[in-house]
């Protein structure tokens, strides 16, 4: 297993399941500034899914991921 930290920039709610499991969940929508939610992730030896529900409510929307296998440089230890 390694442990990492999964980042999400989203302007809109979103729900996060790791491997079938409920994880994480925005229930409001905000502005979307840069690396705001940080969420440790434990994966498994071999495949993973992410599933990533999004629930746009009017307008454009905005969404990125990204994963990082150590602390991000920009984050407090």
């Amino acid at each position: 297993s390694q442990d990492v930290f999964l980042i999400i920039d989203c302007n809109n709610r979103f729900k996060l399941f790791h491997n079938g499991s409920y994880l994480y969940k925005l229930p409001t929508n905000t502005l979307k500034v840069p690396d705001v939610y940080r969420i440790p992730l434990k994966l498994k030896q071999g495949r993973n899914n992410l599933l990533l529900k999004l629930d746009f409510a009017t307008g454009d929307f905005g969404m990125l991921v990204k994963i990082f296998s150590e602390t991000p440089s920009n984050e407090k230890s």
